[in-house]
């Protein structure tokens, strides 16, 4: 999208957690938003195309899913042990969530060093997809979470010590992470609910060197222990965290430690019932411990949002368990447990892009942020269900996603990508 497009007609929300705004248009020229201006001082000629949004869209920044595997953890043997095919199935899992208005994810973990390799896909304009902020293999230690995923560490790092841990780091970075993923416990790979899988010091030393090197951890915890080994460690994200106690919730607020929730993970698995006891053993298992998560779970993510802790979205659904692209579900979820609408939008916006280190970047509408551009009809600050009535998807100023009777207008901004929704 190289010439200047004016749109107008919407409200704005622009994640600054102000109202939306009527009466203002935004302004895109290459990749970036150049300007938001009042229309009424809209110029009537010149070198721009001006697009006419509907009556009673809304529009805000491309939403942001911080849990994402591409991959897909439940992915079929013949897909998740072939690299090939799961490389093709994870590129076309990046386009799903684009689709869905999802323009940034946060992939925590892929086999064969997918995550990276898709990124830099999307990044050269080789493939259509969201934009990829990418960790690769999942550090655990021996027979610990992630281990369970795929042979012959494709998709953990099993790491004993503190001295491998920091080599584990190093190996992931080495191999182009964005950022460091590592389990301190799980639902399926050591038996027994109350197993710690790492020691303090080789999750402080997994932490350290990750920061010495300048890449930031996300950590995965279910139980109050790992949580507050996590704490006292210094990590970015926690992952999950289904059995957060007041201690737990106190210090992730004290230490600016992002909450990362998957908030509606258990009822998607419980929702597929005998699909999910048809995988065997391994969806037995998952539905059991689904639930028993869900209302320690609930409970959990009420408590830190007492607490003040800082949430941001993410999902960790799969295109087989949910959706790959079932962002808004979780937000509809996280509204219904006590989060107002608007706090919901941030969580999805820009609340994951400061977490991201990308503030100003992504998840705002403002001048000088790439233009990445949801419009939607109706007001998902009123009702987070809006988003689901996606009307156009802009990424990087390109346009992914138009609703038909927008074609015509958009013109040669319209490529041969394009999906009418």
């Amino acid at each position: 999208m190289s010439q200047r497009i004016i749109l107008t007609g919407a409200d704005v929300f622009d994640a600054s957690g102000a109202p939306p705004a009527a009466d203002l248009a935004v302004v895109v020229e290459g990749d970036r938003i150049v300007d938001l201006v009042a229309t009424s001082s809209l110029p009537d000629e010149g070198d721009h195309l001006t697009i006419e949004l509907p009556a009673g869209s809304t529009l805000l920044p491309g939403l942001i899913d911080m849990h994402v595997h591409l991959c897909d953890w439940a992915a079929p043997m013949d897909i998740a042990a072939d690299p090939a095919r799961l490389a093709i199935h994870a590129t076309a899992n990046a386009r799903v969530t684009q689709l869905s208005g999802i323009t940034t994810v946060r992939d925590v973990g892929s086999a064969f060093n997918i995550g990276p390799a898709v990124r830099d896909a999307v990044n050269r304009g080789a493939v259509m997809g969201s934009r990829v902020v990418a960790a690769s293999r999942l550090i655990c230690m021996t027979g610990g979470h992630g281990s369970e995923l795929g042979a012959n560490g494709t998709f953990a790092r099993e790491a004993n010590g503190p001295d491998d841990c920091r080599k584990a780091v190093r190996e992931e970075i080495k191999a182009g992470v964005d950022w460091i993923k590592v389990a301190l416990d799980g639902a399926r790979a050591v038996p027994g609910k109350r197993v710690l899988e790492f020691t303090q010091p080789e999750l402080d030393a997994v932490v350290d060197e990750a920061h010495r090197l300048g890449v930031q951890v996300a950590c995965h915890i279910f139980l109050p222990e790992t949580a507050a080994m996590a704490i006292e460690a210094g990590v970015d994200t926690v992952e999950h965290g289904l059995e957060l106690s007041e201690e737990n919730v106190r210090g992730l607020a004290d230490r600016g430690i992002v909450l990362i929730p998957t908030i509606r993970l258990p009822l998607h698995i419980i929702d597929l019932g005998q699909k999910m006891l048809d995988m065997g053993d391994y969806g037995a298992q998952a539905m059991r411990h689904a639930e028993e998560a869900l209302p320690t779970h609930a409970a959990s993510f009420q408590r830190a949002l007492a607490a003040g802790v800082t949430v941001a979205a993410g999902t960790d659904t799969s295109s087989f368990v949910g959706g790959i692209d079932s962002l808004v579900s979780d937000l509809e979820y996280m509204v219904e447990l006590g989060m107002s609408p608007t706090e919901a939008l941030l969580s999805a916006t820009s609340v994951s892009a400061r977490t991201l280190e990308k503030e100003g970047e992504i998840g705002t509408i403002a001048a000088g942020a790439l233009a990445d551009i949801l419009v939607v009809e109706g007001q998902p600050s009123e009702d987070v269900s809006a988003l689901n009535k996606v009307r156009l998807v802009i990424q990087d100023g390109r346009v992914v996603v138009a609703e038909p009777n927008l074609a015509p207008a958009l013109g040669e901004a319209l490529g041969p990508e394009v999906v009418a929704v």
